[in-house]
């Protein structure tokens, strides 16, 4: 096959990278006594954590990031196939780690959490489900069909979800959920204002697409891109733009992409006329 008529699936492409780093991703964390502690399913399966793993534990994280690297490589040749191995590694490990979480100790409490890893896999599988709604596309237009409106609406509203719900998600297994929904009723606002856009776009998305397309959802775009950008004026202005920006790589990554997401939307909108 020549390199011009190669097509490919971009969600399927999304799916695949998802579950191929999942089992490199926190599955488990451990907070307690000021500190957190993070844990791979490598981890799991080699012992090497901060809190007793029982051998059926080690054994299912190891299967279950077997699988998901498995599913990842399948779901090139077999979507089918593939999800049918990412979803038994979750449901594996799920069904092996359920009694490693909760609350501990006498006093001193240490609490375990399920990492961000769960997310990772679950948002795999359900891309790689909806990457059946779409067609392979030829690998020379993936460019201009990427430029385009609807490619832009797409990719902003991929973006800013996977990167909103898995920084989310970080917040709450590392206990600081605080900083994701804000610490007082205008930052609060703030931080809720594109979260509650993008849910009414990815509903209009799958309920009624012409919503999205038409007068209500520009409004939607616009309100929702109007708190980013209200939400950076005020960080800056009260000399918390590490609050804004991400205080490590990973949180850096996942603030650019929802930022990218958002602004994807809005050039997608106004600035482009087709």
């Amino acid at each position: 096959m020549r390199l011009q008529d190669l097509r490919i699936n971009p969600l399927v492409i999304v799916s695949s990278f998802l579950l191929l780093v999942a089992p490199f991703t926190s599955w488990v964390v451990l907070s307690g006594f000021g500190l957190v502690v993070e844990s791979s399913l490598w981890d799991i399966a080699t012992y090497h954590t901060n809190f007793l793993v029982s051998p059926i534990q080690a054994s299912s994280a190891l299967y279950a990031g077997i699988l998901l690297i498995s599913s990842g490589l399948l779901q090139l040749k077999s979507r089918r196939i593939g999800l049918l191995a990412g979803s038994a590694g979750l449901v594996i490990f799920s069904l092996g780690s359920y009694s490693m979480f909760g609350t501990f100790g006498n006093g001193f409490l240490v609490l375990i959490l399920p990492g961000v890893g769960f997310l990772v896999v679950f948002l795999g599988l359900l891309i790689g489900a909806a990457s059946y709604r779409i067609s392979p596309i030829k690998l020379v237009g993936l460019p201009s069909r990427f430029a385009s409106r609807k490619g832009l609406t797409y990719a902003g509203l991929l973006a800013g979800s996977i990167a909103f719900a898995t920084d989310g998600w970080v917040h709450w297994s590392t206990g600081h959920l605080v900083a994701f929904l804000g610490s007082g009723f205008f930052e609060e606002a703030l931080h809720a204002i594109p979260l509650v856009s993008l849910a009414l776009l990815l509903i209009m998305l799958f309920v009624q697409k012409e919503h999205m397309t038409g007068r209500l959802g520009s409004i939607v775009v616009f309100v929702g891109f109007a708190g980013v950008i209200l939400d950076a004026v005020y960080h800056t202005s009260t000399g918390s733009v590490a609050a804004l920006v991400g205080d490590g790589p990973g949180e850096l990554l996942l603030h650019a992409m929802a930022y990218y997401g958002m602004a994807s939307l809005m050039i997608a909108r106004f600035l482009l006329k087709h």
